[in-house]
């Protein structure tokens, strides 16, 4: 072999290579970008342009950068199936009903609408080991902004407020009866109720309780991960009803599938030393204190559900009388109560007629071929029942939990179903070529 041919094999190699790598690099890298925008789709402070214009500027700039590099580059991996059309076909008309049928009767669609829109179908059409991978960068995000958060909290219980600024909050109603921000950074601490409330960089603590009980659920409640028991303790401090709840729902559907009991006899002695004693143990301590009084039951029902006001409770029990139940008044009418977070929105919004097709275009589609995993079943399940306090689900950020906590669940379940795999199954599938990346902790 001559010198010459020697060189050419060499160039070869090393273009071989580096295109080898680039591949690696970019497979890694798009869906950590794509992870960046279901982030960026949360109402974190960061974004509410009364406390930071500049901050909401420059996040609406990234979003509409890394929306079209990401766009650009998984345009050749979208899948054309028929799930993920429909699925994108049932966002498409979710979208253009919400814009159509409006409490003012004029036609209301935004260019936020439609870039949350593309955001959604462009994460609906990514092949199933794109979605694992977004849905793992996006936990992995997750994690690290909730583990900052909860040194945040940390600073306010050993030091006190003094490194802190005070905001007001973002609900009227709630701010009136002396709800308030403590902040650090961009990370919020709810204070004035029993006992101080940990939101991270979101804008409430309902939004760590929901996120960090169904992340916990799509990994099974595995607490040898240290990620796992970040979400545990964030979704603790959160003191969300939501947070437990969820937690509980979880460990109910499995008791009874899987015939422990044991473990249902246990529930049930603590559900009704939380529903009976609890309210009881007053000023025992100020987390005792908050504890007992969001499930306290009276006659009005559970004291935690505090999504909505009298004047709200009172106009939608007249509204279920009335013929416009069925297809809903339309969007914009719960804006006159001010902040409600609550099904009865929807309800309200769309009728029970466009309720009932959401929860099952919400159930249905997510669980397309997977029925035979329960573990999905119990997931999509408990995720629709956090809509009674959280609505506002049609968002990329919701969506991506949705659907990649499914898929991530059932490649789990692959993986455990076979033995002799020396890798998950869902990182088989990658594009030849690439090296095992892996997904695990």
């Amino acid at each position: 072999m001559t010198k010459e041919q020697t060189k050419d094999i060499m160039k070869i190699n090393t273009s071989f290579n580096f295109n080898l790598s680039l591949d690696y690099i970019l497979t890694c890298f798009m869906p950590f970008l794509f992870a960046m925008l279901v982030i960026f789709d949360f109402p974190p402070n960061i974004r509410r342009a009364d406390y930071s214009q500049l901050g909401n500027t420059v996040i609406n700039g990234l979003v509409i950068l890394f929306f079209c590099i990401t766009a650009v580059y998984f345009f050749k991996r979208f899948q054309w199936s028929i799930r993920n059309v429909l699925a994108c076909l049932f966002v498409a008309g979710f979208f253009v009903y919400q814009s159509v049928h409006t409490y003012s009767g004029q036609f209301q669609f935004s260019v936020s609408t439609a870039l949350t829109a593309l955001l959604i179908c462009e994460f609906l059409l990514l092949d199933t080991f794109s979605k694992l991978k977004v849905f793992h960068y996006f936990r992995k995000i997750m994690v690290v902004l909730l583990f900052l958060g909860i040194l945040v909290y940390g600073m306010r219980m050993l030091l006190g407020t003094g490194l802190f600024e005070k905001a007001y909050f973002y609900s009227k109603v709630l701010a009136a009866h002396g709800y308030y921000y403590l902040h650090f950074s961009h990370f919020y601490i709810l204070e004035g109720g029993y006992v101080s409330r940990m939101c991270g960089p979101f804008n409430e603590p309902g939004v760590v309780g929901t996120f960090a009980a169904l992340l916990l659920i799509a990994d099974q409640f595995n607490l040898r991960k240290i990620g796992n028991l970040i979400l545990l303790v964030a979704g603790v401090l959160s003191f969300s009803l939501a947070f437990f709840i969820l937690c509980a729902g979880y460990v109910v559907f499995c008791a009874i599938t899987e015939k422990r009991k044991d473990l249902l006899a246990m529930i049930m002695v603590g559900l009704f030393l939380l529903v009976y004693l609890l309210p009881y143990l007053r000023s025992v301590n100020p987390v005792v204190d908050e504890l007992a009084a969001r499930f306290e039951i009276s006659g009005k029902g559970l004291a935690g559900d505090n999504r909505t006001n009298r004047a709200y409770d009172a106009f939608f029990a007249v509204y279920m009388q009335t013929e416009e139940r069925w297809l809903g008044l339309g969007t914009g009418v719960n804006d006159r109560f001010g902040a409600t977070l609550s099904y009865k929105d929807l309800i309200i919004d769309y009728g029970l007629v466009g309720f009932a097709c959401l929860m099952l275009g919400l159930l249905l589609l997510p669980m397309a071929g997977k029925w035979g995993e329960r573990k999905c079943i119990y997931f999509v399940l408990l995720f629709l029942i956090s809509i009674y306090q959280r609505p506002n689900v049609m968002t990329l950020s919701y969506l991506a939990l949705l659907f990649g906590g499914v898929e991530y669940i059932f490649a789990r379940s692959m993986e455990m179903s076979d033995a002799e795999a020396s890798v998950p199954l869902w990182l088989s599938e990658q594009p030849a070529g690439l090296p095992f990346s892996g997904l695990k902790e």
